[in-house]
């Protein structure tokens, strides 16, 4: 129904028509014909509504306007993700070289341990202490953080690449 597709009531339909809501409201219950002019009208109105839009038809100025506030608010959550994904790389940097470094850390403390024919004996307090920082450090900025990093960055990437869409997708 027309009045339904286009959310209007009875009283406006009928306006729409030029006549009054009774008689609409009985042409809409089928308690009544359509009189010919009236449904031309109706006729007219349904083809408008349900044909597809002319291209070359101007566009309606509040929908120019709302159109542009969504381009300006995506433009500008793009550029917060653009943002965010390089906090997220250098973060990702920054744990990878702390993990890296950690990683050696630990190696060289097993390292001397298990070797004795270095030739210096390395006091084993020293020895626990650099491994006791490393797995803290570790812990901090581990695998499971370094994947956590990762995550974040692809959903970034993915989200940036939605906005450009939809930004494009709206100047078309």
């Amino acid at each position: 129904m027309v009045r339904h597709a286009l959310g209007l009531t009875q009283q406006e339909m009928a306006s729409m028509l030029k006549i009054n809501r009774a008689q609409y409201s009985m042409y809409e219950s089928c308690l009544r014909e359509l009189p010919m002019g009236t449904s031309a009208q109706l006729n007219v109105l349904l083809q408008h509504l349900y044909s597809p839009a002319d291209p070359i038809s101007k566009k309606i100025t509040q929908v120019v306007q709302q159109e542009a506030l969504v381009i300006k608010e995506l433009e500008k959550q793009l550029k917060e993700c653009h943002h965010q994904k390089q906090l997220i790389a250098r973060k990702l940097d920054n744990t990878e070289q702390k993990y890296a470094t950690q990683v050696a850390i630990l190696q060289l403390v097993d390292f001397l341990r298990n070797h004795q024919d270095t030739a210096t004996d390395y006091p084993p307090l020293l020895l626990n202490l650099l491994e006791s920082k490393a797995k803290r450090i570790l812990a901090k900025n581990g695998l499971p953080h370094l994947m956590q990093l990762q995550r974040q960055q692809a959903l970034l990437e993915h989200e940036a690449a939605w906005f450009k869409k939809e930004i494009e997708k709206y100047r078309k």
